[in-house]
């Protein structure tokens, strides 16, 4: 009698979940789970500067069929307005007189024939504004003086970019530092140091950043503007190491080590014919690589420092005009010398 009624009461107790919560299987039905709270900071949604958008011209339209070839026209049919204003960053960065914006057909994006270049005067207070220009691909380009300002690649297309405002950041340009040495793993001092950029898309002139080693063969090269560059060293028409490809970007680049060849140096003297010094005369010297030109000092004396051993050939010039050269041969740490006699 005992026993049954233990076992009666553990069965109405588990039936009442006193043993915790049964295996309902796997085709129970699960609780409906909560609604997930997104916090605003963590929005999925992506944004973009309109300056960096890339809009695709035969994207298909919304219901998914390809886009006809009249659709794809369309889109490119039409004239657009482009305003925006710089905005300089820089401690002592400022826009220079004159500065410019244009507008240039587009190597890389989606373009159509229509597309024209165009420039613009920017304003004093950094904002500039281009008027019915014709939709298509273009590269917006800042012409900053000194300052950085890379061009921007820039689509404009119906609907979504006919109308657009942009801000567009320039900088500080930056700086490029390395160190020449001799022949002897010694630091090269007064090595002519050049950075040069060709013209690229409707840019009028080449960019030249000139410098010169100082103690320990440490020279810096600056503004330079970000970019791909060429670093010359002793002469950009005869180099004394062959070029070397930079691709620059801000704030600074430090270049490897550059060894020279065993070089010489040649000091001339020169005289008109009454024996008296000819000071403020051009003389400059061509080597097997390295040629510089230098003005002869109060005595008649210049000194052609860097030229690589071999044959080199110097000459005396009058504005613009060899008046007197000669052949000799540059030997590896030595100075060689040489005289002209000129017509006062």
């Amino acid at each position: 009698m005992l026993v049954a009624l233990v076992l009666a009461a553990l069965l109405a107790f588990g039936l009442a979940g006193g043993f915790g919560e049964p295996d309902r299987g796997p085709d129970a039905a699960q609780p409906t789970p909560r609604a997930t709270q997104t916090s605003p900071d963590l929005a999925t949604t992506e944004s973009f500067s309109p300056v960096g958008a890339r809009v695709e011209a035969d994207a298909p339209p919304a219901d998914g069929r390809p886009a006809t070839a009249e659709e794809r026209a369309r889109r490119f049919d039409g004239v657009a307005r482009v305003r925006g204003r710089v905005r300089v960053e820089g401690a002592s960065a400022v826009l220079p007189t004159g500065w410019k914006v244009a507008l240039r057909p587009s190597t890389s994006l989606v373009t159509t024939g229509r597309v024209e270049p165009r420039e613009v005067a920017g304003g004093a207070d950094g904002s500039f504004v281009f008027e019915g220009v014709p939709l298509g691909g273009y590269d917006l380009v800042v012409d900053a003086g000194e300052l950085d300002c890379p061009r921007r690649p820039l689509l404009l297309a119906r609907p979504e970019s006919t109308d657009l405002y942009l801000v567009v950041i320039a900088r500080e340009a930056g700086e490029v530092l390395g160190r020449v040495l001799d022949a002897h793993g010694l630091g090269a001092e007064g090595v002519d140091v050049a950075l040069v950029r060709e013209p690229v898309d409707g840019e009028r002139e080449r960019r030249v950043v000139e410098t010169r080693t100082g103690p320990g063969g440490t020279y810096r090269v600056h503004p330079v503007q970000t970019g791909n560059w060429r670093l010359f060293v002793g002469s950009e028409s005869n180099p004394l190491v062959p070029a070397r490809e930079l691709a620059f970007a801000l704030p600074r680049l430090t270049a490897p080590d550059i060894a020279l060849p065993p070089c010489g140096e040649i000091e001339v003297l020169v005289n008109v014919a009454t024996g008296r010094p000819a000071p403020g005369v051009s003389v400059a010297a061509y080597g097997t690589a390295g040629a510089t030109r230098v003005v002869t000092d109060d005595e008649g004396k210049a000194r052609l420092r860097w030229l690589a051993a071999g044959p080199a050939r110097v000459v005396v010039e009058h504005q613009g005009r060899v008046i007197a050269q000669q052949q000799l041969d540059v030997v590896a740490d030595e100075l060689a010398a040489t005289r002209f006699v000129v017509e006062p």
